[in-house]
């Protein structure tokens, strides 16, 4: 499958019981939240979606705050 445009490989990620929940999507660019943003949004139980280049910077700063 091709993509083109502003679409990219994505992730709508969610913190459950301590954990990361995660599953892919493509999505517009633009519907992509930034890390620092994600970081609150989780740490209030919301779903974000968060761009597929940002989620080793996601996991990384989700496991200094003890979520694995």
């Amino acid at each position: 499958m091709a993509i083109a445009g502003g679409a990219t490989v994505a992730y709508i990620c969610q913190v459950v019981d301590g954990s990361l929940d995660v599953v892919q999507k493509t999505t517009l660019r633009k519907n992509c939240v930034p890390v620092g943003d994600a970081m609150v949004r989780l740490s209030y139980g919301e779903a974000v979606t968060v761009a597929g280049g940002d989620m080793a910077d996601l996991r990384k700063k989700l496991g200094k705050a003890a979520v694995e």
